[in-house]
């Protein structure tokens, strides 16, 4: 799936630019007997009931190392962390509209220390028509473009665990990249692992994620700087 591929590589983009076991036991809700695409439609029937979830871990990008710690939900709100090789961007998304931040460290790797020193621990407000970090801030691109979207044939793999939770694979063809869907409950993602290595989580679904706006004093505008 594009979770390996196309999902990470959007993701290595967006930080460079500002960068499970026995389906017949006890609880199973039957989605290891199905077809591999009638699995991917059972998970997108149940990301489709979701109200939230919260994403982590970390994966190589174009030769670095990418973090992430998001928060997302479907109604569009979204906040959160990406670190691209030990540099953070702040992501904050309230009521349709989305913010960067960082801190002074990180832009003097971009800008300079004169501009750094005034972007530093802001915010700075993304353009409606940016989607240069849907990626991570967008329910349906995170969803439906990426981790559900898949850029090959879709196999079956083996019932196995993921963090602990029963889980079958699915397995992309185009780069064997892994997506573990529950096996109980909801058949919820529970995680991908990529084909060239690392681990993404999904977790705490449905969970009440709290987001408020920036402080007006702490937005700025950089066409407005100085330097």
């Amino acid at each position: 799936m594009r979770c390996t591929r196309r999902l990470l590589r959007l993701a290595g983009v967006a930080a460079a630019a500002v960068l499970v076991l026995g389906a017949c036991g006890a609880g199973s809700n039957g989605v290891a007997e199905l077809d591999p695409d009638a699995i991917l439609d059972q998970v997108k029937e149940a990301v489709d009931g979701a109200t939230s979830v919260h994403i982590s871990g970390e994966f190589p990008s174009q030769g670095t190392k990418v973090a992430l710690d998001l928060s997302l939900t479907s109604q569009g709100d979204a906040t959160g962390t990406v670190t691209n090789d030990g540099l953070a961007l702040n992501l904050l998304t309230v009521d349709g509209t989305s913010w960067y931040s960082a801190d002074e460290a990180f832009w003097e790797t971009r800008v300079g220390p004169e501009l750094a020193a005034q972007l530093g621990g802001k915010y700075v407000e993304i353009a409606k028509t940016d989607t240069t970090f849907d990626a991570f801030i967008d329910w349906s691109t995170f969803w439906d473009k990426g981790v559900l979207s898949p850029s090959d044939t879709v196999t079956k793999g083996n019932e196995s665990t993921f963090e602990g939770e029963a889980a079958i694979e699915l397995i992309d063809s185009s780069d064997n990249g892994l997506l573990y869907v529950a096996t109980t409950g909801e058949p919820l993602p529970l995680g991908i692992k990529g084909g060239e290595g690392g681990t993404v989580l999904f977790s705490d679904w449905n969970a009440d994620v709290s987001v408020t706006p920036p402080p007006a004093e702490d937005v700025i505008d950089p066409a407005k700087l100085s330097g």
